[in-house]
């Protein structure tokens, strides 16, 4: 019988004392309709890979965010109130410390209209909507599957 390695991190993460597991991914969410915020959050959570998931309802909100504590994942709607999603993806590619956060957008914009406003960097993988769960779940386990090898060679290095 094979035991799931995110059952082991999450059993060691509860022997130290912690709710979230040390390889659970940061995911930053910025979308500012509530219904897509409940979508994204009931189903991240059932997800069978630990996901640590911060929601924001605008891109001021999801600099302060990312500020605060920059995630692995940002995943980020175009047209919101405020900041957009636009000025925000300029504003983090524009500061170092920031510009090779892994970004994905989920918006419901034709290719002609992101280009219209600019477009955005060739790395940020667009989603359309409606939320593409199973693309995103792929993508985001790939990326989480990196993570644990990476934590894995480091302990063993």
């Amino acid at each position: 019988r094979r035991i799931p390695t995110s059952a082991i991190n999450d059993r060691l993460a509860q022997r130290q004392g912690s709710k979230i597991p040390l390889t659970a991914l940061n995911v930053l969410v910025a979308e500012d309709n509530p219904i897509f915020q409940t979508l994204y959050q009931s189903a991240l959570e059932k997800w069978d890979f630990p996901i640590k998931l911060r929601m924001v309802d605008n891109g001021f909100d999801g600099l302060l965010q990312v500020g605060s504590c920059q995630p692995d994942v940002l995943i980020t709607d175009l047209m919101m109130p405020g900041m957009d999603g636009f000025d925000m993806i300029r504003r983090l590619r524009n500061n170092t410390d920031l510009s090779n956060m892994v970004i994905v957008v989920v918006s419901s914009m034709e290719p002609h209209q992101i280009a219209d406003e600019g477009g955005l960097p060739a790395d940020i993988m667009v989603y359309k909507k409606p939320i593409p769960l199973l693309e995103i779940k792929g993508y985001l386990r790939a990326i989480y599957q990196l993570r644990l090898q990476q934590v894995t060679k480091t302990k063993s290095g």
